[in-house]
């Protein structure tokens, strides 16, 4: 089937070899506020500064995990559920972080 007979309900847009009509169309996608924003933060090194800041949070959670769950208790009895559900978050978000920062390098 010639691209003459194509219907045009089957035709995705203009061909590959076809120049478009605006050249700069591409560079234009996104919002010039995002773009200085994205120029900014690479200039301030931003991404460093947070990869430290979720090193640091991370290692004052688990500092704080180890008083909790080292202090003296009696006998049978446990941390509390909010205290327990705290502590875990306190963790988790730095270690996500660091996890999300390090695979955009």
């Amino acid at each position: 089937m010639d691209v003459a007979e194509t219907p045009p309900h089957l035709t995705t847009g203009p061909s590959v070899t076809e120049p478009s009509a605006d050249p700069r169309s591409a560079a234009r996608a996104m919002p010039r506020w995002w773009r200085r924003f994205v120029v900014v933060s690479r200039r301030a090194n931003l991404f460093l500064w947070l990869e430290i800041f979720a090193v640091i949070a991370l290692g004052l959670a688990i500092w704080a995990n180890a008083i909790a769950y080292s202090r003296e208790a009696g006998p049978g009895e446990v941390l509390p559920a909010m205290q327990v559900s705290l502590l875990l978050l306190a963790v988790l978000v730095p270690a996500m972080a660091i996890l999300v920062l390090g695979g955009r390098r």
